[in-house]
C-alpha cells in the first residue's frame, strides 16, 4: 500500500494519521490484494493515467482485460475490492466498488462467468466417528493424536483453521467436563461491534473415545513437557515443538480426514464448517445460533456456501 501512503503524504496528511489508515487493512488483505495491485499499476503505466485518480472507465477497462485474460468471477471481485481501497475520488462519497455501474458490471461478470459454491454435498460425520472409535485414544502417538484433536476442534466449533490456531492455554477455563477458551486475537470475521464469543467444548461421557474433553486431556498431558514455554494450544509433534501455524493445523485436518477415508483430493480442511453446519441444521439447531458461533453475518453466505441440507 506504499502507494497510497504516497499519495496522502502529497495531500498533506501527518505520519500518524497515514498510519492509522493504513492499519486499516489486514496483513492477508494486503497480500491477497498484491498481485491486483500491480497488475493495476502496469495497466496505468501503459494507459499514461494515474492509478489512484484514474477514471472509472479506466477502471472497468481493466477488470473487462482481467475478464477476456480468463480470470475467474472470484478474482475479478477481488480486483474491484482492491480498487476501491486504491482509487480516491474526492467529489464521490461513495467508494468505487459500491458505484451502480460497477455493481452492474460485477453482474454481468457473474452471467458470463458465474461463481459457484465448491461444494455441494458434504461427507459423512458419522464415518469419520466410526474411524475415531475403531482406535482406542490411549493407543495414539503424539503425531496420531495431534491430527486428531486439530480435527475434532475444527469440526465441534466450525471454525476456521485461523482461530484453531489462536487457541491458548493462557486463555483456556478447564473443567472435568468442559474446556472454554476465549479468543482474544482479532480474526478473519471480527469487526467493529463483533468478535468471536469463546469456544465451548462438553465433554461426551458416552465414549471416551469420541469425546473432545478427553482428547483435550490426553493432549495436554503428552506436551505438558515438551512446550519449552509455549501457551499456544496446538504445537508441532517434531522437536523443538514450536507453536504450530495455521498452514500446518489445515494440513493436520486434512491428513486426519485423508486417514478417515475421505476424499481429500475433493474436500479440503475447510470443508469441516459445511460439515458442521450441515449436521447441526439436520438436527433442527437454529440457524442463527449456528452462524453467531461460527462466525457467519450473511445468512444468504451460510446457506449458499455452508448448508448442504
Amino acid at each position: 500500500m506504499s502507494c497510497i501512503r504516497q499519495k496522502l503524504q502529497v495531500r498533506g496528511f501527518s505520519p500518524e494519521t497515514i498510519k492509522i489508515i493504513e492499519s486499516s487493512w489486514r496483513s492477508g488483505t494486503k497480500s491477497q490484494y498484491q498481485s491486483v495491485a500491480r497488475k493495476w499499476f502496469e495497466f496505468c503505466n501503459l494507459h499514461n493515467c494515474d492509478y489512484v485518480t484514474a477514471p472509472v472507465s479506466i477502471a472497468l477497462d481493466f477488470l473487462s482485460d482481467l475478464f477476456a485474460s480468463g480470470l475467474s468471477y472470484s478474482y475479478i471481485n477481488t480486483a474491484r475490492s482492491c480498487l476501491s481501497s486504491l482509487l480516491l475520488y474526492e467529489d464521490s462519497s461513495v467508494p468505487f466498488g459500491q458505484l451502480p455501474l460497477v455493481k452492474r458490471f460485477m453482474k454481468g461478470i457473474f452471467e458470463l462467468r458465474s461463481s459457484f459454491p465448491r461444494y455441494t454435498i458434504s461427507w459423512s460425520i458419522s464415518t469419520v466417528f466410526d474411524f475415531i472409535r475403531a482406535t482406542p485414544l490411549y493407543t495414539l502417538s503424539l503425531k496420531d493424536l495431534s491430527y486428531r484433536v486439530a480435527f475434532l476442534l475444527s469440526l465441534l466449533s466450525g471454525q476456521r483453521c485461523q482461530t484453531i490456531t489462536s487457541l491458548s492455554l493462557d486463555n483456556m477455563i478447564k473443567s472435568d467436563d468442559k474446556f472454554i477458551f476465549l479468543i482474544t486475537e482479532k480474526l478473519k470475521h471480527t469487526r467493529t461491534g463483533v468478535h468471536q464469543s469463546p469456544l465451548e467444548f462438553q465433554a461426551y461421557p458416552y465414549d471416551s473415545n469420541i469425546c473432545i474433553v478427553s482428547h483435550l486431556q490426553k493432549y495436554l498431558e503428552m506436551t505438558s513437557e515438551l512446550r519449552n514455554s509455549s501457551q499456544q494450544l496446538l504445537i508441532s509433534f517434531i522437536k523443538p515443538h514450536r507453536p504450530v501455524s495455521r498452514e500446518t493445523v489445515s494440513q493436520w485436518i486434512k491428513n486426519f480426514m485423508s486417514l478417515a477415508g475421505i476424499d481429500t483430493s475433493k474436500y479440503k480442511s475447510h470443508s469441516t464448517r459445511g460439515a458442521s453446519a450441515s449436521y447441526l441444521v439436520s438436527k433442527h439447531f437454529d440457524v442463527k445460533d449456528i452462524m453467531s458461533s461460527d462466525g457467519w453475518s450473511k445468512e444468504e453466505t451460510f446457506r449458499r456456501f455452508y448448508n448442504f441440507e
